[in-house]
């Protein structure tokens, strides 16, 4: 793997587990319109559920002791 080479790595916390889902490593010395078309696509996604709170008031009443 050198610079000539991407993955990409979507993240996010369920609330107990840190979730890392990484791609397929991608070879850039060549044009491919394939992983151009899925870079766009993850770079101009959007995102998914409710991004704008950290916790639900559900989840934090069951992690209070």
């Amino acid at each position: 793997m050198g610079p000539q080479h991407a993955r990409l790595v979507e993240a996010y916390f369920n609330g107990t587990s840190l979730v890392l889902r990484p791609t397929r490593l991608f070879d850039l010395r060549k044009k491919d319109w394939n992983v151009i078309k899925t870079f766009g696509q993850w770079y101009y996604g959007l995102p998914a559920g409710d991004t704008t709170q950290l916790w639900s008031s559900e989840s934090q009443s069951s992690t209070q002791v």
